[in-house]
């Protein structure tokens, strides 16, 4: 078998393998994103104090490091 085949074969599986996680992954993060949906549908306040403590804190860890952090904040 030459380099080339292996190197395919490989290529191959670690797809396979990440389909695996991804599969298993899924239904997990759907999961919890249907509950954060259902939770700021109900409570749109409380949402938004999470995303000012949450912007609050990597603003702090960005100072800390002395360096900028970019924050991707939902759209719900």
């Amino acid at each position: 078998m030459n380099l080339f085949a292996l190197a395919l074969l490989l290529g191959i599986g670690v797809l396979v393998l990440l389909g695996i996680v991804a599969a298993l992954a899924l239904p997990e993060i759907g999961d919890i994103v249907r509950r954060v949906v259902r939770w700021s549908r109900r409570d749109r306040g409380a949402l938004d104090e999470l995303l000012v403590v949450v912007r609050q804190r990597n603003e702090e860890a960005a100072r800390k490091l002395g360096g900028t952090l970019l924050v991707f904040e939902p759209v719900l």
